[in-house]
């Protein structure tokens, strides 16, 4: 196809638009990865705007009620643990959603502070223990960066027998 330009005496060549194929109808659609990076200074309203946070982008995601519960108690604990006991100043979460899969990781640049034992009757100290037990996490835990902090991580299986 040629373009004139009759004021300026040029004629340009454009180039021809090729649609796309269209996606045959038996395909289903599939959702594109989605990541998700956010950082608060922790204070004590940060673990309610980071799980209200995480809780719209599960419904955004459609996230099946099971699965959405349980990234909501870990994404909780996880920023929890920052503002009660890693002195940081700032918490930084990364939710990644995949096909059939959503990581979560919560970064703090605090101290570690080995948890205590625990007994029957306390309140607190369960929290990987319980993230680890859920029934959409498939692994669970935390490492220490050389540059240091703490990065709490989990995989949570989208498409677990309990989210069906």
């Amino acid at each position: 196809m040629r373009t004139h330009y009759p004021a300026e005496g040029v004629v340009a060549d454009q180039p021809k638009r090729v649609p796309a194929p269209p996606r045959p109808r038996s395909a289903p659609a599939v959702r594109p990865t989605l990541s998700v990076l956010c950082a608060m200074a922790v204070e004590p309203r940060t673990v309610r705007e980071i799980r209200a946070l995480a809780r719209r982008i599960g419904e955004f995601r459609e996230m099946p009620d099971p699965v959405l519960d349980d990234l909501l108690l870990v994404v909780s604990e996880f920023v929890s643990n920052v503002v009660q006991h890693s002195g940081s100043s700032t918490v930084t979460v990364k939710l990644v959603f995949g096909a059939g899969s959503l990581s979560v990781a919560v970064r703090d640049s605090g101290r570690w502070v080995p948890p205590r034992p625990v007994g029957e009757v306390a309140e607190s100290g369960r929290g990987t223990r319980l993230c680890r037990a859920l029934p959409c996490v498939v692994a669970a835990g935390r490492h220490h960066p050389a540059r240091g902090g703490t990065v709490a991580w989990a995989q949570l299986s989208t498409s677990s027998p309990t989210a069906a």
